[in-house]
């Protein structure tokens, strides 16, 4: 045998193990995937370590001792009973387990969505591993949980909420909450918004205008009026009363899932929820309410 065919067959061999290879990485990715989706979407509860930090002069807020005096339990009640209406299970869907709260500086690397592509992705995982390492700081194993929701106590300062993070590829989320928030509502929705996030759920307004996306950021798109809505929808978070004109709920009742958002969550199929959007009709209102095209119908 030649040098050349030699060294041609020893080329196709690494070629032939580099596919190799990468089929089994792949295969290796489908099947944590379908586990993980088992985990979460399978049948039982979804078990969430909530794991809850503050900056240690922000120890004594009104806003911890609400979310240890039975807030984190009144939103667990929230996503089972949402749950119920869309599926007439009585089984839980999700369960909330409270760690904390621990006095800590916080410092976790900063996230840039300006930054290029590869470079926010490295800083997403060290943003992540960051708040792992916290929690096992204060002996509590993220992987011990489905999904996981690390809640940041922090001093006032602008609109913290709009710096939280959701990833669902990770089952994490982290939920930045002003110390000195007086509506515990939002807070409660702040960090239902973003846990629903981490299982799938994607946002449901407009990242310019800051307002909910028609139809599917209204929780009764085809009411006349259109306006107020009587529901924020979670993935929205606050409530349409007017063209561009919103408000924070003010207590979990006022919030609800809509029809995508439960599709999202694996409560309902995706053909249920497009046949709700579907055949109605759209409102004068609607029509003009977002300077948007408007809805086809």
């Amino acid at each position: 045998m030649s040098a050349r065919n030699e060294h041609g067959r020893w080329r196709r061999i690494r070629q032939l193990a580099w596919v190799l290879l990468l089929v089994v990485v792949v295969f290796k990715v489908a099947e944590f995937r379908a586990q993980d989706e088992f985990a979460i979407f399978g049948g039982g509860p979804v078990d969430v370590g909530v794991m809850v930090f503050a900056s240690p002069d922000d120890m004594r807020s009104d806003v911890l001792r609400q979310l240890e005096d039975g807030g984190l339990e009144e939103l667990e009640e929230w996503f089972n009973q949402e749950q119920l209406r869309y599926t007439d299970s009585k089984r839980e869907w999700v369960r909330l387990h409270l760690h904390g709260p621990w006095g800590v500086p916080m410092q976790p690397p900063t996230l840039d969505r300006a930054q290029p592509m590869v470079s926010r992705v490295a800083r997403s995982i060290q943003y992540v591993r960051w708040w792992e390492g916290a929690a096992r700081d204060q002996g509590v194993e993220p992987g011990d949980f489905d999904a996981r929701l690390y809640v940041a106590i922090l001093p006032a300062g602008g609109d913290l909420a709009a710096d939280s993070r959701g990833d669902a590829k990770r089952r994490t989320a982290v939920a930045h909450v002003s110390a000195d928030e007086r509506n515990f509502a939002y807070v409660q929705a702040t960090l239902a918004h973003e846990l629903a996030h981490a299982l799938g759920a994607t946002d449901r307004y407009d990242p310019e205008l800051h307002v909910a996306q028609y139809p599917e950021g209204f929780v009764l798109p085809f009411e006349r009026p259109l306006f107020p809505q009587q529901y924020a929808e979670l993935m929205a978070v606050d409530r349409p009363t007017g063209p561009r004109q919103e408000l924070e709920i003010t207590d979990l009742s006022e919030l609800r899932v809509g029809h995508r958002t439960a599709a999202e969550l694996r409560w309902i199929e995706l053909d249920e929820a497009d046949a709700f959007y579907e055949p109605k009709t759209p409102t004068p209102e609607s029509r003009i309410a977002w300077d948007q095209s408007p809805p086809d119908g």
